[in-house]
């Protein structure tokens, strides 16, 4: 599979990466068969990019890709972890309703050295190995935290950001990024952190390019790579029913239903266009796709792999479902 270096460091990720928050049991319990499968199905098809976080399944899609990749040389592939969140020792299975089956903790969002310091050596134990490839700062923005935002990234510039340093020079840790679902935040950082990447989720897709008019711009300056999360917006663009984590309004079902007109002209399947679509960009270095079980790793790869006619594209900016100064 085709690699693509990140920002200025000496890494390099495959186009497609593996994402872990369904090996996690995200909405419903996934087997350890299942996720095995999934992941080492990854493997044999040349993914070597696999991205994961403490709150996925409260640890356990950590541990589950640690456990499947550790009889390959750790030199052989990249794994991206976050921090942020803490996880706390608890059994209540109320906290467990996103994750049906996750581990016995909970989440207390701490952005402060110490607590940054402790999610990384967390995450080194859970995955089993000495060194992280990629941490993100996992969903820091006003998205997640509304009114305590400010607060928040205070306690991230003045304590954190020094912890992520630390690690980098001690190479703990290769490279630093964001990982969240709204770009502002990112455009926020950027003057105060020396960021190598960042994984935006959801945010450029064939459904959304806002990115295009001043984030992706400012990150080529700066020599920060993307990493396109979420490709499908939640589902919506492969044949699900929701959008950005919620159940999908009219207006975006009639604009799906539009984009799927025109695939359809091309015998071209809307999961194949969307997950393309970011890597279109030379910003873009990796697209990641979630992935349950081995069938759904296939598919990801088999989407990636294929040919898309040069005049689909061409077809989705004239019904101006796609914006013009999108590369394609």
């Amino acid at each position: 599979m085709k690699t693509r270096k990140l920002g200025n460091t000496n890494i390099e990720l495959t186009e497609l990466g593996f994402g872990g928050l369904a090996v996690g049991n995200l909405y419903r319990p996934t087997s350890p068969e299942e996720a095995y499968a999934a992941i080492k199905t990854a493997w044999q098809s040349g993914i070597r990019y696999f991205d994961t976080a403490p709150s996925y399944g409260y640890g356990l899609s950590e541990r589950r890709i640690g456990d499947a990749l550790r009889e390959f040389d750790r030199s052989s592939y990249v794994i991206s972890t976050k921090v942020g969140r803490l996880l706390i020792p608890d059994g209540n299975p109320k906290k467990h309703e996103q994750y049906p089956g996750a581990l016995p903790f909970r989440v207390e969002y701490d952005y402060s050295y110490d607590g940054i310091m402790r999610s990384l050596e967390h995450s080194l134990h859970r995955i089993g190995t000495h060194y992280i490839d990629m941490i993100y700062i996992h969903d820091i923005g006003r998205l997640t935290h509304g009114a305590a935002h400010d607060a928040m990234l205070r306690s991230l510039l003045e304590s954190g950001y020094r912890a992520l340093q630390e690690l980098r020079d001690q190479k703990v840790i290769r490279a630093i990024g964001l990982g969240v679902n709204e770009w502002e935040v990112c455009v926020e950082v950027m003057p105060y952190m020396d960021l190598d990447c960042f994984m935006l989720a959801g945010r450029y897709t064939l459904l959304e390019q806002l990115v295009l008019q001043t984030f992706f711009p400012e990150c080529a300056k700066r020599g920060i790579s993307v990493i396109a999360a979420g490709p499908y917006n939640s589902g919506v663009l492969a044949n699900g029913q929701n959008y950005n984590y919620e159940a999908a309004d009219h207006k975006t079902i009639l604009r799906v239903n539009a984009i799927q007109k025109i695939c359809d002209a091309y015998q071209v399947d809307l999961p194949h266009v969307a997950l393309q679509f970011p890597l279109r960009h030379s910003q873009v270095v990796s697209v990641v796709a979630g992935a349950r079980t081995e069938e759904q790793v296939a598919l990801s790869v088999n989407y990636i792999q294929q040919q898309i006619p040069s005049r689909l594209w061409q077809s989705l900016k004239e019904a101006d479902l796609l914006a013009l100064e999108a590369p394609v």
